[in-house]
């Protein structure tokens, strides 16, 4: 069913216009109506619009010049003109941009359901075409890439000069992600049933690793088979073979369950939905152990690692969807194994402190979660009450009796934790600690630690970090 949107700036003509089109007859749909050229314009840009009924004279913007702008931006819309007897010239200028046909006013009946019969036939027509270039498309595409290119797939992909490209395949592609390639100039890409196989081209070997990393980053579960970076053009057979091995090896070993063999085959872990916290902290230190026993490659680790995150979001659910993409996004700029082990540890750390809420009531959950995200603030139990809509007092009284702690002495215990870990992970001095876990004094911090620790924070990081006798 083609979609119809008719532009007059007469009130009365547009609903004439609806009342005479047999809609249902032609299989045709009414989208939208415009008032003028520019409100046109800016319908055809926000919706699917297949065939534009309008008047060739209207304020503001002009049907002539709807079509003027509708054609330089590519909308490829069949257009039907509506004119007087004395805008003929109009008419003749309508045509030579490419209208369909045009109808003098007052409207005829038979008039009109033959123009738009005219429109829907050259639709019909566009589209058999397209189906007809995109089999040829395909056919020569694949060809091209299981046997060998030729001098003409090199012309028709307009690939001279070519310096660089790595070829991808990707199985069950999803809307946005064929959507997210269109509109990438550096790729060619060609779908076949449920498999896609593209390639990006003109880009640096640097260039192309990040365009694989943000696009893990953008479709996180979708699994990307790829081949090395080629620097020759008719490479691309080779680097075809690469990925389709890639994904053929995933294929074959889709059925093993022993985790340590899909390991070894560069598959990642899969978390059960019953694995509970100390589950999930053995799958760590397996995973770290990992690639340090086989020097995996930095860019496996990463792409390891995003996997790894979206197990946990999908099993777990520990972050709403804009904080999940901050976290994914914090991988691909993990430096060295240091940094990726700490990740890991802070995604356990997330995952106990889940698993610790979800006992608790609303209140308290709301509570415990503000002061996971922003303890490093000045926060007072009055103004989290006020978030929540509650008497500060009934607050503390409610958190007191479901996690044994007052609102204070958790909130100083959390940061506590987090001090403790940065003392222990990482390199940074006590004073930037201090600030960082929400203090302004580093000789207070350095008391309320001792507290809790019988040491002071040089003393903590000195003995965890001493190496223990053998």
């Amino acid at each position: 069913m083609y979609k119809v949107l008719l532009v007059d700036d007469e009130f009365m003509i547009l609903n004439g216009l609806k009342m005479l089109i047999p809609w249902k007859e032609l299989h045709l749909e009414c989208v939208g109506t415009a008032e003028n050229g520019k409100e046109a314009l800016e319908f055809v840009r926000h919706n699917e619009v297949d065939i534009v009924l309008s008047d060739i004279t209207m304020p503001i913007l002009t049907g002539l010049e709807f079509l003027k702008h509708a054609t330089e931006e590519d909308w490829n819309v069949q257009t039907i003109f509506l004119s007087g007897y004395q805008e003929f010239s109009y008419v003749k200028e309508g045509l030579s941009l490419g209208a369909v046909d045009y109808l003098l006013k007052p409207v005829n009946e038979e008039e009109l359901i033959a123009v738009l019969s005219k429109a829907i036939l050259l639709l019909d027509q566009e589209k058999e075409a397209l189906v007809q270039r995109n089999q040829i498309d395909t056919y020569l595409f694949f060809k091209g890439l299981e046997n060998g290119i030729t001098e003409a797939f090199i012309n028709h992909y307009q690939l001279e000069g070519v310096e660089g490209f790595s070829v991808f395949i990707v199985e069950d592609p999803t809307k946005a992600f064929v959507d997210y390639l269109t509109d990438e100039r550096t790729a060619v890409f060609c779908q076949r049933g449920q498999q896609l196989v593209g390639f990006f081209f003109h880009l640096t070997k640097v260039e192309t690793q990040e365009k694989y990393q943000k696009m893990s980053i953008a479709f996180p579960l979708i699994d990307f088979y790829q081949s090395c970076y080629q620097t020759n053009v008719y490479a691309l057979h080779n680097a075809f073979n690469q990925a389709n091995a890639q994904l053929q090896r995933v294929m074959f070993y889709q059925g093993l369950r022993n985790e340590d063999q899909r390991r070894e085959e560069g598959e990642v872990i899969e978390l059960s939905k019953d694995y509970y916290v100390e589950d999930v902290s053995q799958e760590v230190l397996k995973m770290i152990d990992y690639f340090k026993r086989n020097n995996c490659m930095p860019e496996q680790v990463k792409q390891l690692t995003i996997q790894f995150t979206v197990n946990i979001q999908r099993f777990f659910n520990v972050w709403n969807e804009v904080d999940f993409q901050v976290e994914v996004s914090r991988i691909p700029y993990l430096t060295n194994i240091s940094e990726v082990e700490d990740y890991y540890y802070q995604i356990l750390l997330i995952v106990e402190q889940h698993q610790e809420i979800t006992k608790y009531s609303h209140l308290t959950r709301s509570t415990i979660r503000t002061i996971h995200q922003r303890y490093h603030e000045d926060l007072r139990l009055r103004d989290i009450a006020d978030e929540l809509f509650v008497n500060a007092m009934y607050l503390g009284q409610v958190i007191k009796k479901e996690t044994g702690q007052t609102f204070s002495q958790y909130f100083n215990d959390y940061r506590m934790k987090q001090a403790e870990r940065l003392i222990v992970q990482t390199q940074k001095n006590i004073n930037e600690i201090a600030f960082e876990v929400g203090y302004t004094s580093a000789g207070y911090f350095n008391r309320m630690f001792k507290e809790v620790y019988q040491v002071t924070p040089k003393e903590y990081r000195e003995k965890m970090n001493r190496p223990t006798m053998p």
